[in-house]
């Protein structure tokens, strides 16, 4: 009968997720928003690690070669200055479904394959998290370099959909119970990739940064775990942080770590 389909909803779901994260339309309240008042910051910040100014050999800047050169208007020049002078806007905006949890005040959609790169700042930050937005802002470079946009629902769809078939050859074709099964390895697939690609984007940060700038991304996190506010809504925002994201303490941790680490290749 037709219900049994209904298990697969899910991964069709976040397939759909997936189809959204590479659709134009996607994009377009960030193409009609106006520019940020740190927007002059955060290319500063762009150049800079797209360039691999930060780190001897860079890792990143042969993809970030290819990355150019896939660029859908062949009439800009292809390098790092054109791309963030044409292509890299930085808004201001606010993330209406997730503002409560970035409490950061700084979120990104990226969309390379229609040549434009966001990053959308609340109106709203706070002054820790403007001391702090090289760090932020390279964080969140980094996600668009991973393609952590279309990898999340990506992934969800073959966990899903993995989940809904073994649940099937299992309990045969009892459809409430592949539909809860497919809920699960929804929810649990999407906190163990978002805890590993924040992990990913935190270590990226840390190695493109300097101290005095990772200094500031202690403050500013030390800043959100005193900030969460009180009631059901304080809660949630926190526990869905503690969901997607590492503890505050495990980030302000490998902040330092790195610092350290690379103190003692300098002395080396």
């Amino acid at each position: 009968m037709w219900w049994s389909l209904l298990p697969y909803a899910v991964p069709l779901f976040e397939g759909l997720q997936a189809l959204a994260a590479i659709y134009p339309g996607t994009y377009r309240k960030y193409l009609d928003a106006p520019e940020s008042t740190h927007a002059s910051l955060v290319k500063t910040v762009a150049k800079r690690v797209l360039n691999g100014e930060n780190q001897e050999g860079s890792t990143y800047h042969a993809r970030v070669d290819e990355m150019i050169d896939e660029m859908p208007d062949p009439s800009l020049p292809k390098n790092v200055t054109s791309v963030i002078a044409s292509r890299f806007k930085v808004v201001s905006i606010r993330n209406e479904m997730t503002s409560s949890i970035h409490s950061e005040g700084v979120d990104v959609d990226m969309g390379s394959n229609i040549g434009k790169f966001f990053v959308g700042i609340d109106p709203d930050i706070s002054p820790e998290a403007v001391e702090a937005l090289p760090w932020i802002a390279t964080h969140e470079i980094c996600h668009f370099l991973e393609g952590d946009w279309v990898e999340i629902p990506s992934v969800k769809v073959v966990g899903t959909l993995s989940a809904v078939i073994l649940s099937s050859a299992f309990f045969g074709w009892a459809w409430p119970t592949s539909t809860q099964v497919a809920v699960i390895a929804n929810i649990v697939t999407h906190g163990l990739v978002s805890q590993y690609i924040e992990r990913r984007a935190d270590a990226f940060a840390n190695k493109h940064c300097s101290d005095e700038e990772k200094r500031k991304a202690i403050v500013f996190l030390e800043k959100i775990q005193s900030s969460y506010v009180e009631g059901i809504f304080g809660r949630l925002a926190k526990g869905v942080r503690f969901f997607t994201h590492p503890s505050i303490a495990s980030r302000i941790a490998s902040i330092q770590q790195s610092s350290i680490l690379q103190e003692k290749e300098k002395v080396g």
